[in-house]
C-alpha cells in the first residue's frame, strides 16, 4: 500500500466517525475543537 492510500484510508476511518472534520483540517490543522493528528 502506497502512501497516498494509506492516507486515503485513514480519511475514509475519519469521515465514519467525524464526517464534519473536513480534508483541510486533517492536512493544515486549522481546526481548534478537533484533536491534532501527527503522522
Amino acid at each position: 500500500m502506497t502512501r497516498d492510500q494509506n492516507v486515503d484510508q485513514q480519511m475514509r476511518e475519519l469521515e465514519k466517525y467525524a464526517p464534519d472534520f473536513s480534508v483541510t483540517e486533517r492536512f493544515t490543522g486549522t481546526t481548534t475543537d478537533r484533536p491534532k493528528f501527527s503522522k
